[in-house]
């Protein structure tokens, strides 16, 4: 399960049930590429990858980004604005003479498609079920499936649940877990010490 939404966070269900899930943030998914948008076009985010499909990957840009020690730290981790932020962008794009704009959104693109491939490497795993408003991007989307060939990359619609519902149904079984007393917590995935009943109950 791959969730691109600011940060792309990956959920790797294995088909024995025994199996320990595993979950960590993989990487930027929309925050860089809606952050340049917004800087250099009218619209808060690239409506599905038009823009960077106008661009061109900058090898350079890329390399550097690609360098970012979080990439290369084993999971399961964790990572969001406190890292992938303006400053993180504008350090790296700085670095080179004048990139087209454009080229940089082609860039942030690839990045965000890269690092959940990279991220993927060592995994089994033959379908990826995307959720998350990344879904609409359907240039991201393409760079996912170029860059993984050997699983199948879909929405998570076609498995019956609208892509950006997921969160919302998340948060449903979250309560029903609590009102039925029962864990919601995987430790393998939070650091925790142990399976936990999560939030609190506030009778109206």
């Amino acid at each position: 399960m791959l969730n691109l939404g600011g940060i792309a966070n990956l959920t790797l269900l294995d088909a024995q049930p025994d199996t320990p899930l595993i979950g960590f943030d993989c990487g930027p998914a929309n925050t860089l590429m809606d952050l340049w948008c917004r800087q250099h076009q009218k619209g808060d985010f690239d409506a599905d990858g038009a823009w960077a499909r106008t661009g061109r990957v900058h090898a350079g840009l890329m390399a550097a980004c690609q360098a970012e020690p979080f990439f290369h730290l084993p999971a399961p981790k964790s990572t969001g604005r406190d890292l992938f932020n303006a400053a993180w962008l504008l350090d790296h794009v700085g670095r080179f003479d004048a990139i087209p704009a454009q080229d940089v959104q082609a860039t942030l693109t690839e990045l965000s498609a890269w690092a959940v491939a990279y991220a993927l490497e060592c995994s089994a795993a033959k379908t990826v079920v995307v959720c998350g408003g990344g879904v609409r991007n359907g240039f991201l989307m393409e760079r996912l499936r170029a860059l993984m060939p050997q699983r199948t990359v879909e929405a998570s619609d076609v498995w019956g649940l609208p892509a950006q519902q997921v969160e919302a149904c998340a948060f449903a079984w979250l309560a029903r877990q609590h009102d039925r007393g029962q864990a919601a917590s995987h430790p393998a995935v939070t650091g925790a010490y142990g399976a936990r009943i999560l939030g609190a109950r506030y009778p109206a």
